[in-house]
């Protein structure tokens, strides 16, 4: 499965390398805080480039943390994952609509605004950057489902997935003591190598790769790549055929 994780990550790095290339490049410009890259006109396609990024970065480093036994960071990792990868699929939503919805345009203004300002020799957080609240999401990409029924459950998933992989984040007690075992049981601290946790991490990663696979799908198919996604789509099938585990 490690194997096919990295494929995975090879055919979406040349994707997303592809998809990037058919938009404006960051300009290195002066800021407050500096002399940054930034985009000079922050838009969805934009956006989905900066997500698919953190998404493919996420799994470069998840990949690196299961090798190694750390289960917990890569969980948290994958926690991160999720939400780029909804993210992803909520900014895609105007580009097929035609339309931006209030949501959506608060989201982007939110995304790219600048929060550091200079206050004597030193930079502070003047603005708090505000937030789209999950739930919104949720809901927007649930109403990509036909049903009501479709749209219930697939809501209910990731409001389930986010508030259990939030428990890594947050340091949630019974998912830290996922670190304590052995004989006699010890909390492992530098990875959780020769242990359960270690097979379970592999095969939640399954999941992580698969949806991961779909973003960058997504965003071939809103950029109107047609070769990118036939590509893409096909070694989706392989993925399917190829994973030991079952994709959910």
């Amino acid at each position: 499965m490690i194997r096919l994780y990295a494929e995975t990550i090879r055919i979406s790095e040349r994707a997303f390398h592809i998809l990037e290339s058919l938009i404006e490049k960051p300009k290195l410009i002066d800021v407050e805080c500096g002399r940054v890259f930034r985009y000079e006109k922050p838009s969805i396609e934009s956006a989905l480039i900066l997500k698919a990024a953190r998404v493919i970065s996420g799994l470069n480093a998840s990949l690196l943390l299961i090798k190694y036994g750390y289960a917990q960071e890569a969980y948290c990792t994958f926690r991160t994952i999720d939400e780029f990868n909804e993210d992803i699929t909520f900014l895609i939503i105007p580009l097929l609509k035609g339309r931006m919805s209030e949501d959506h345009e608060r989201y982007l203004e939110y995304m790219f605004q600048e929060e550091k300002v200079r206050k004597g020799n030193s930079y502070v957080i003047e603005k708090k950057r505000p937030t789209i609240p999950r739930k919104k999401i949720h809901s927007a990409i649930s109403d990509f489902s036909a049903h009501l029924a479709e749209k219930n459950q697939t809501y209910n998933v990731h409001k389930t997935i986010h508030a259990t992989f939030s428990g890594y984040i947050h340091g949630a007690a019974n998912h830290i003591l996922e670190m304590y075992s052995g004989n006699p049981p010890r909390y492992h601290l530098s990875g959780t190598l020769g242990t359960p946790r270690v097979e379970e991490s592999i095969e939640c990663a399954n999941n992580y790769f698969y949806r991961s696979l779909l973003s960058i799908i997504r965003i071939a198919w809103a950029f109107g790549q047609e070769t990118i996604q036939k590509e893409l789509s096909s070694f989706k099938d392989y993925y399917e055929k190829t994973s030991i585990y079952e994709i959910k």
